[in-house]
């Protein structure tokens, strides 16, 4: 393991809960935006693909605040509008603090077999959640899913460290995934 941890890789969930404002969880973002905030070498890196996701999630969540009756054309524009708005608002924040960020927008890729043979191997788990509807139930697959392993491979490429998620799905990867550590916040 790591005694100092130089390049922190965030996954998008941790952006997520920090634009949610999600307290328990902004309080565990603090924590690591503090740790560096105390070196100058130490950074909290974003890539383009957690942006991609983050934009995608924030469009979801605006389009399920609409009401289903909305015209479509119509809530696709509004959507998009605050969409971007909120996005560029959250991007911003981040550039102002280029002594904590560190925003990595141009990657090349490379995905690789262990990848696939990780996300194979290490099985998630199936659970029983409420359908959206309130009346019944449906089963979920819940675990490492592909994106999760692309973001493991960008953190890899971009020398990272350290991987931070509050993803428990990567809880068995922790044991044999080194480089990045993975830490489940």
């Amino acid at each position: 393991m790591y005694a100092v941890r130089q390049r922190i890789y965030l996954d998008t969930n941790v952006l997520v809960a920090k634009v949610k404002g999600e307290e328990d969880r902004v309080k565990k973002i603090a924590y690591w935006e503090n740790y560096v905030a105390k070196e100058p070498k130490r950074r909290l890196i974003i890539s383009i693909f957690t942006l991609m996701e983050l934009l995608h999630v924030i469009r979801n969540a605006l389009a399920k605040t609409l009401d289903p009756s909305t015209d479509l054309d119509q809530a696709r524009d509004y959507v998009i509008e605050r969409s971007s708005s909120l996005f560029n608002e959250i991007l911003e924040d981040m550039i102002r603090l280029p002594e904590t960020y560190a925003i990595v927008l141009d990657i090349d890729v490379t995905i690789s077999k262990r990848e696939l043979e990780l996300q194979n191997k290490y099985v998630g788990r199936i659970r029983r959640r409420k359908c959206e509807c309130g009346k019944s139930f449906v089963l979920r697959y819940g675990g490492v899913g592909h994106a999760d392993m692309v973001h493991l491979a960008i953190a890899r490429q971009l020398a990272c460290d350290t991987f931070l998620t509050f993803d428990k799905g990567f809880t068995p990867l922790k044991k044999i995934v080194y480089p990045p550590e993975i830490i489940v916040l």
